[in-house]
C-alpha cells in the first residue's frame, strides 16, 4: 500500500514519455487492498469473521471455563486466565495495546 501523494519514482536526467508511462504501469491503483497484493489480508478478514460469528453462549462458556480454571489455579499463574478474560471482554483495546507496545 502506497499512500495517497506520495512518490512513486524520480526520474535524473532527460525524462522521456514512454519511459514514464512504462513506470506507471508497473503500479496498480485502486481503492482497496487485494488478496493478491496482500496474502495476509485474507487470512486477517476470516479471523475477524470466525469471532465475530462466535454465538454469545460460546463466549459466555468460555468465561465460566475461565472462571472455574481460575478457582484450581496457583494464585501466581492466575495474571494469564485474567488477562484473557479481558480479552473477551474487551478484544479492541487489548489489540490496540498490543500495537502501540
Amino acid at each position: 500500500m502506497i499512500a495517497e501523494g506520495a512518490t512513486l519514482a524520480v526520474l535524473t536526467g532527460e525524462t522521456e514519455p514512454q519511459l514514464e508511462r512504462e513506470i506507471l504501469k508497473a503500479f496498480t491503483v485502486g481503492e482497496e487492498r487485494t488478496f493478491e497484493q496482500d496474502p495476509a489480508l485474507a487470512i486477517r478478514l476470516l479471523a475477524d469473521i470466525a469471532l465475530a460469528t462466535l454465538s454469545p453462549t460460546v463466549s459466555r462458556r468460555i468465561l465460566r471455563l475461565l472462571d472455574d480454571l481460575t478457582v484450581i489455579t496457583p494464585p501466581q499463574r492466575r495474571s494469564a486466565l485474567e488477562t484473557r478474560r479481558a480479552h473477551i471482554h474487551n478484544p479492541d483495546r487489548q489489540r490496540s495495546a498490543a500495537e502501540t507496545a
